[in-house]
C-alpha cells in the first residue's frame, strides 16, 4: 500500500470510528464526544494557567484533536482526487 492509499485509508478510519456521514458530518453523540475533548485540551478558555509542564501536556492534546479534525474535515473533492490518483495508478500496472 502506497502513500497515498495509507492517507485515504486513514480518512475512512477516522470518518468510520467518529461516525461521519456525507450529509451530516458527524452525529450528535460524537459533537459531544469532540466539544468535550476541546475543553479537556483547553480550547475553550480564555486564557491558560498553569506551568510549562502542563502548558506542554495542552499542546500534545491539541495536537490529537488537530488530527482528529483534520482527518474528519478532510475536503471530499480532495479525497475524491486521490482515489482517482490511485486508481490510475493500478490501471497503469
Amino acid at each position: 500500500m502506497n502513500e497515498v492509499e495509507k492517507h485515504i485509508e486513514t480518512v475512512r478510519a477516522y470518518r468510520e470510528a467518529f461516525g461521519w456521514d456525507r450529509v451530516n458530518g458527524v452525529g450528535n453523540s460524537q459533537k459531544r464526544f469532540l466539544h468535550d475533548l476541546q475543553n479537556f485540551c483547553g480550547l475553550n478558555q480564555g486564557k491558560f494557567e498553569g506551568s510549562e509542564s502542563d502548558m506542554i501536556k495542552n499542546l500534545g492534546r491539541i495536537e490529537v484533536l488537530g488530527r482528529i479534525n483534520f482527518y474528519l474535515n478532510y475536503p471530499d473533492d480532495h479525497l475524491a482526487e486521490l482515489m482517482k490518483q490511485v486508481e490510475q495508478e493500478n490501471e497503469d500496472e
